[in-house]
């Protein structure tokens, strides 16, 4: 038994080590989230959660905080779970896995609103100091879009995957037309009988709130949200177009947008489904033919094949 007894004092060390390893680090992760949120509320955001638990010895780092609820102070902005477990291990300290039941939230003030039973995604800090967000719904729990622009009724949607990719904060020069860039977006869903892809980029100072006073101070500050790419499809219609768009005083969509629109014989029907507004045909813009339709949002001012149709809306009415 004597040639055993190193081995066991080395086995007997190593364990009180790692539990000990691991209860600090439990400790710090809880102390270091409930710092966190309160920052968030010091930052002005509403921020609230029943209980925070962290468990999961010996093998993974667990969280779970149960009820939390994340707004902005308008709540134009807001998330939501019955509860949030957040997973990790010593060994992958960049590397956190969640989960969320019950999960919802809304966009924009009240113009998107969404949820999901269960909604699954990862964080990821890179090395460059760049933060990986993605989210997926559970594969037996698609995503719900229960109020969007240009739907009248709650969409179901499958296979739905959204990617944020932030950027660092850099100084640019004093002279730069826009800000630097802030985050990057990914998009990809499909419904029954149609699909969307979205590639773009948000640069700016970031918008901590939907009211005209965040909104202009990222407007002011060179903000610019960029559509890399949009390929939307519904039924027997299809939208791809590009573009760059920032704010005007009145805070409606200002800048340059290009697209076509591929249709079925019904242009103001697929406008709607788009949430813009119907055009009339005069003869100048045939709404009844199968053909591409080109569409331009320039200055606020929506163009239909090249000939201005209607002035778009204020993204926001504080």
């Amino acid at each position: 038994m004597l040639p055993f007894r190193p081995l066991l004092i080395v086995l007997a060390v190593a364990v009180i080590g790692y539990s000990a390893l691991w209860y600090t680090v439990a400790f710090r992760l809880e102390k270091d989230t409930a710092a966190r949120l309160s920052a968030w509320r010091d930052q002005g955001l509403k921020v609230d959660y029943d209980t925070l638990d962290v468990g999961g010895f010996p093998y993974r780092l667990e969280m779970t905080l149960t009820k939390p609820r994340v707004s902005t102070r308008s709540g134009g902005l807001s998330v939501r779970a019955g509860s949030l477990q957040v997973i990790s291990h010593l060994w992958t300290p960049r590397l956190w896995v969640f989960l969320a039941d019950d999960a919802g939230g809304k966009l924009a003030g009240d113009a998107v609103i969404w949820s999901s039973v269960t909604l699954r995604g990862s964080l990821r800090l890179r090395k460059d100091d760049r933060l990986d967000l993605r989210f997926e719904p559970a594969a037996d729990s698609p995503l719900s879009l229960d109020r969007a622009p240009g739907t009248d009724r709650p969409v179901r949607l499958n296979d739905v995957f959204l990617a944020l990719l932030t950027h660092p904060r850099t100084e640019i020069p004093r002279d730069a037309l826009f800000e630097a860039p802030l985050i990057d977006i990914r998009l990809r869903a499909k419904t029954e009988n149609g699909l969307l892809d979205f590639t773009g980029q948000v640069t700016g100072t970031g918008i901590s709130d939907w009211t005209e006073k965040t909104l202009g101070r990222w407007r002011d500050s060179g903000g610019l949200f960029t559509v890399t790419a949009l390929d939307l499809m519904a039924g027997g219609t299809r939208f791809r177009g590009e573009g760059s768009l920032s704010l005007d005083e009145g805070f409606r969509p200002l800048g340059a947008f290009n697209g076509s629109l591929v249709q079925d014989g019904r242009l103001n029907r697929d406008l709607a489904g788009l949430g813009l507004e119907p055009v009339t045909d005069n003869g100048d813009i045939r709404t009844d033919t199968g053909n591409e339709t080109s569409l331009m949002l320039q200055m606020g001012v929506l163009s239909v094949d090249g000939i201005p149709v209607s002035r778009l809306p204020p993204v926001v009415r504080d």
